[in-house]
């Protein structure tokens, strides 16, 4: 880890302040009220679904979406990055390799000299996952990991025990390869304890991906949309 190196974030021309109704850290105030509905003994994760569908991460519109507008990513301050299954998707190998190729390159491009990047995926929509797709997070995880400052997960609520399993295994491998992960049940809470706000306001596309409604196949190709 390279500590104390002072991140710098490319900040853009039109940044806007933030509108009415949005909290001081850019949270949705319907998000910041809702909470898990069933829980395990570890409080760490869920095990039922939820009652209603969680919501954005954020009021403002995300900064960059897949090319199917599956995943949406929010860039915060502190330098990272906010990951969110927009709707119910299968976590397919296509979605992964987007996620550590376009849109973690993204990331770097917006914070190139960070090496404390604080990086959640809120995978709590995702229906199923290619085993594949474990595969590709796993490795690129490795691969960047002097870049990392902390990883915050937020389970699926759709796969049942087995799967919490092999999340909480999959954690202790990366731990041992430096990885300061940690696994969460609640997005609202996550963000509050690392004190984690949506970075550079800006005005809202005409379509954003709060506004798309549907079932999606999980595809992705290209470098997915950025929004900014």
């Amino acid at each position: 880890m390279h500590a104390g190196r002072e991140c710098t974030e490319l900040r853009l021309p039109f940044d806007r302040p933030q509108p009415r109704g949005a909290s001081s850290n850019g949270l949705s105030r319907n998000a910041e009220a809702s909470s898990p509905t069933v829980a395990s003994a570890n409080p760490r994760i869920m095990t039922s679904t939820l009652d209603v569908a969680p919501s954005p991460a954020f009021t403002l519109p995300p900064h960059v979406v897949d090319d199917s507008a599956a995943i949406a990513a929010w860039f915060t301050d502190p330098p990272g990055v906010v990951l969110q299954f927009m709707r119910p998707t299968r976590g397919t190998t296509e979605l992964a390799r987007w996620v550590v190729g376009p849109g973690y390159n993204q990331l770097v491009r917006r914070f190139p000299d960070c090496h404390e990047l604080r990086v959640v995926l809120d995978m709590r929509q995702m229906t199923g996952r290619a085993a594949t797709a474990r595969a590709v997070m796993i490795d690129h995880a490795k691969l960047v990991s002097q870049r990392l400052g902390r990883v915050i997960v937020l389970p699926s609520v759709h796969m049942g025990a087995f799967y919490l399993t092999v999340v909480e295994t999959t954690a202790l491998m990366l731990r041992a390869f430096g990885v300061r992960i940690e696994i969460e049940q609640s997005l609202e809470r996550a963000l509050a304890k690392q004190e984690i706000r949506v970075a550079a306001p800006f005005e809202a596309p005409r379509a954003t991906v709060a506004a798309r409604t549907g079932s999606g196949t999980g595809r992705a190709s290209g470098t997915g949309r950025a929004l900014l």
